[in-house]
């Protein structure tokens, strides 16, 4: 088994899993960091991280983007890569 985060690593970086190497691939890279607590102290309290995108791919219009996203939904993305991919992720 592997983690959602080494899994995520693996399949961004394009050559030979080093986020410094020169390549002329396109390259998704992805950073989870900054979780925090919405809602503290009450009964809809739920946590949330920093999502960074940087990229070259020509899939995406912007080359950066910064979000916050709900821990439920990595969970979501850890169920559907199970069951479609067939990964087994910790």
């Amino acid at each position: 088994k592997i983690g959602l985060s080494e899994l995520i690593h693996k399949s961004i970086y394009p050559c030979q899993l080093s986020p410094f190497c020169v390549s002329l691939q396109e390259f998704v890279a992805v950073r989870v960091q900054d979780p925090r607590v919405q809602n503290e102290g009450s009964w809809n309290s739920y946590v949330d991280f920093k999502i960074f995108l940087h990229t070259n791919s020509k899939a995406f219009t912007a080359k950066t983007s910064c979000v916050r996203r709900r821990y439920s939904e990595f969970v979501w993305l850890k169920k559907k890569l199970q069951k479609n991919v067939g990964l087994a992720c910790s």
